[in-house]
């Protein structure tokens, strides 16, 4: 498979301040944006943001970040629908839908992407035990859509994991978001730290110096009615990572219920049996070496119709070769 070429890009960031004092104010006047020539407007937006980083309703973030707890086995289901992009003897690449959870969990016992991979591959995900996630090499949100790795071998698994943690692994997406960014492309370099409020995990933008390294890069492909399409790549790979970096630049991403620009994130789930919107955001392509012959591979997962139909009711074009 044809490897597309990365580009280097600026270095441009947000920078984070280094550890502040506990007080809000304080970290509001040492915590402001350095980047991407943000207007006053959005300045704003983020100086107010820098609270419900710091503090939910009083608070305190001093949760550590993120570590995944262990899969419990998953049962199979065969009417968890998926299709495959790419299969061979040592792993896979499953085109996840929106509203699927990758792995099974509160809510979700077994109606996850794993619940479905076992009612297909469960004699290899189940030899891969626990301690490799069943085969299960990284994650995607519930609400997102886009290409995804299951191993089926213990080899493939290790080789495949030791690629995203050197972060070698290219990850490209396609999101819409609210408005505009303040420049056409640029990143933010911010760290984030996984806590948990109530029921959900959330990642908070740590501007006092700590959290976990977090890096997306953003291309605009084009605007349309109050919303741009946007290229992006994340170098690391964070719980709701785009998801946070975006709203932090005053653009949520469309379909967002979560991370808001103005308010800190809202973590109550809807009423049981009311369906949340997809998020407009798509892991769109995955570049990576081939854990046995080393030989890059590059998959590419099409974009979901719901996708397209955001694009086309704010009037976006998409580049024709994603239409």
């Amino acid at each position: 498979m044809v490897v597309g070429t990365r580009k280097p890009s600026s270095r441009a960031s947000v920078r984070s301040c280094p550890r502040a004092p506990c007080s809000i104010c304080s970290a509001i006047d040492m915590a402001r944006p350095r980047e991407i020539g943000a207007s006053n407007s959005s300045t704003s937006k983020l100086r107010r943001m820098v609270g419900s980083a710091c503090d939910i309703h009083g608070l305190h973030n001093e949760l550590p970040s993120r570590s995944y707890e262990a899969m419990t086995q998953p049962i199979p289901n065969p009417a968890v629908q998926f299709d495959v992009l790419y299969e061979d003897a040592g792993f896979l690449v499953i085109a996840k839908p929106a509203g699927v959870v990758s792995e099974p969990g509160l809510g979700h016992r077994d109606d996850s992407l794993m619940n479905g991979i076992f009612a297909r591959w469960g004699a290899f995900a189940s030899s891969l035990g626990t301690a490799r996630d069943f085969g299960l090499v990284h994650r995607l949100d519930r609400d997102s859509s886009g290409a995804i790795i299951i191993a089926l071998e213990a080899s493939a698994y290790d080789a495949l994991r030791a690629q995203f943690a050197a972060r070698t692994v290219r990850k490209r997406y396609l999101t819409i978001v609210e408005g505009k960014p303040p420049r056409p492309e640029g990143s933010i370099e911010l760290p984030l730290d996984e806590v948990r409020r109530g029921d959900m995990k959330i990642s908070l933008v740590d501007h006092r110096g700590g959290g976990r390294p977090a890096i997306t890069r953003w291309k605009s492909l084009g605007s349309g009615h109050r919303r741009t399409l946007l290229d992006v790549e994340i170098e690391t790979g964070r719980l709701h990572q785009i998801r946070a970096h975006m709203a932090e630049l005053g653009c949520p991403v469309v379909g967002e219920s979560v991370y808001r620009v103005d308010l800190p994130p809202i973590t109550s789930r809807p009423p049981k049996g009311r369906a949340m919107q997809p998020l407009a955001l798509h892991a769109l392509t995955l570049t990576f070496a081939h854990p046995t012959t080393g030989a890059p591979v590059t998959v590419t997962c099409p974009l979901p119709e719901h996708f397209k139909q955001v694009a086309a009711d704010a009037t976006i074009a998409l580049p024709r070769e994603l239409r």
